[in-house]
């Protein structure tokens, strides 16, 4: 399932007349790897937004509008669940 996009579009069309500087950032699974030196760059901006999809992603439309990059995280899944460990007593 997609995230229904409007309140995506509301949010962050808020957020750029908020802060027409803010870098917006989408983190997608088919996208050029985040690596150190993006992080060295991406810190000298003074406002930074990761926008990361729930469920099956971000409609398309969403990301062409508002993107300034893309990054994948890597090659594994988060669940965005908590993840409960127990020890054997």
């Amino acid at each position: 399932m997609v995230m229904n996009p409007q309140p995506l579009f509301d949010s962050l069309d808020e957020l750029k007349k908020q802060d027409s500087y803010a870098h917006i950032i989408f983190v997608t699974p088919v996208a050029k790897q985040f690596k150190q030196r993006d992080a060295k760059r991406l810190a000298k901006k003074s406002h930074v937004v990761f926008v990361s999809g729930r469920y099956e992603g971000i409609d398309e439309r969403v990301i062409e509008e508002f993107a300034d990059e893309v990054f994948s995280i890597g090659d594994y899944i988060l669940t965005g669940r908590r993840v409960s460990l127990s020890s054997p007593m």
